[in-house]
């Protein structure tokens, strides 16, 4: 939820590639995930670093984020509740 809340804020995140997080963290696009922490420290201070880089990666993340709005999460549900109780 965090990173999308970043995200929504026009901010790029850096995280760990690790669980549900390559799925709201696109590596290189609104983000950059590492895999350990030499890397960690390398992509955070990349984005310290590169504004350009920064800006580009925080435009591309509030775009991505429009796709996790409560309305179309809330009809994704739906959509499988309804085919659940079709079976």
């Amino acid at each position: 939820m965090i990173f999308m809340e970043a995200a929504a804020c026009r901010k790029p995140s850096v995280a760990y590639a690790k669980g549900s997080i390559p799925e709201v963290i696109l590596n290189g696009k609104t983000g950059l995930l590492a895999r350990n922490y030499e890397e960690m420290k390398k992509s955070a201070l990349l984005l310290i670093k590169d504004k350009k880089l920064r800006k580009a990666l925080g435009e591309n993340a509030l775009k991505f984020s429009k796709n996790f709005r409560w309305e179309k999460i809330a009809r994704e549900y739906e959509k499988v509740f309804k085919a659940i109780a079709k079976k």
